[in-house]
């Protein structure tokens, strides 16, 4: 999917203790899972791959190994040829800045490296942000470019690999994009953030993904309560509530199962009003390692069946097979 950090290539340096990923490119064309496998069969056993979208270089891919050792016998493969192009290898980036957040931080060409490598659109508001640490969360972006100007939308997401952030921020007027550029390459968690432009598009195309546009329910009147789905089946009443809190005030949380599918799902209800906009803007981060889904749902005193396993968005049955909602 689009939740690719682009990557200019192997930037040295030590290797991260414990570190069991690489970086792996660049290709013409997109390397099949199990080619990549093959080739690095000799290294140990690769336990995961993840190929890039396609970037203006061509194909990438993280590739994780069974042990730490593997790692050190893949960087051996560094200038082979594979696919018909000699192969770029490196160390995780994330894995690097969690092992070394300083080094990383004031490397030579940071600034260079994070800035914005196309060219920004005409009247242009919105920046597509990677390699966020993953403690980072959309207040302290906020917090960042609040010198900029007014934000209209920020959508982080949890990456693939699951150890950072990457997103999209939009902002009211196209002159605070010129400001928050000039921002990049500034730590963020000590993790120094990269920048690039980014075509502008409907706010709920950010929530729902790059190809798959959902259109989120209307508010009801006086919401306090979210609708959440896609939840692991592991999940608990604390889990929820370590991952809202920050919204704001929580009155309830109220778990629940499908009977059709026995996928979990929750209502979350919040003392005030403002919580609930903040809520639903989690919409994609992950619990439990797994993406969830969050959106408006009506307050249970307008809701006479909730009792009986609760509402989805806008009050209907919260199944998982309603279109936008987790299957």
């Amino acid at each position: 999917g689009g939740d690719w950090r682009r990557n200019d290539g192997p930037r040295g340096g030590s290797k991260p203790e414990g570190c069991r990923t690489i970086w792996v490119g660049w290709t013409d064309r997109r390397p099949e899972e199990d080619d990549i496998s093959e080739f690095f069969k000799d290294c140990g056993a690769v336990t995961e791959v993840r190929v890039s979208d396609h970037h203006v270089r061509g194909y990438f891919a993280h590739v994780q190994f069974e042990d730490t050792h593997c790692v050190d016998e893949a960087m051996k493969k560094q200038g082979e040829m594979f696919m018909e192009r000699r192969i770029q290898v490196d160390y995780a980036y994330m894995d690097k800045v969690a092992t070394n957040p300083k080094m990383e931080a004031n490397a030579p060409g940071r600034i260079l490296r994070c800035k914005p490598k196309s060219v920004k659109p005409p009247n242009g508001h919105t920046l597509w942000l990677g390699d966020l640490s993953i403690d980072a969360t959309e207040q302290d972006v906020i917090d960042l470019f609040e010198p900029c100007g007014r934000i209209e939308m920020i959508c982080l997401k949890v990456n693939q690999l699951r150890n950072g952030h990457f997103g999209h921020v939009k902002f009211f007027d196209t002159e605070a994009v010129d400001k928050a550029v000039d921002l990049a390459g500034s730590t963020l968690k000590g993790v120094p953030i990269r920048m690039d432009y980014a075509e502008d598009k409907p706010l709920e195309a950010y929530r729902s993904g790059k190809d798959k546009v959902i259109t989120q329910t209307q508010r009801p009147a006086d919401c306090q309560t979210v609708w959440i789905g896609g939840l692991p089946d592991e999940v608990t009443e604390d889990m929820v509530r370590n991952t809202f809190d920050r919204c704001g005030e929580i009155r309830e949380v109220r778990l629940d199962q499908s009977k059709r599918s026995g996928a979990r799902f929750c209502h979350v209800e919040f003392v005030g009003l403002d919580a609930v906009e903040r809520a639903v803007k989690l919409s994609g981060e992950s619990v439990g390692g797994s993406k969830m889904r969050v959106d408006f749902a009506e307050n249970r005193r307008h809701d006479p069946l909730s009792i009986q396993g609760g509402r989805g968005p806008g009050g209907m049955p919260g199944m998982p097979g309603m279109p936008g909602m987790p299957g």
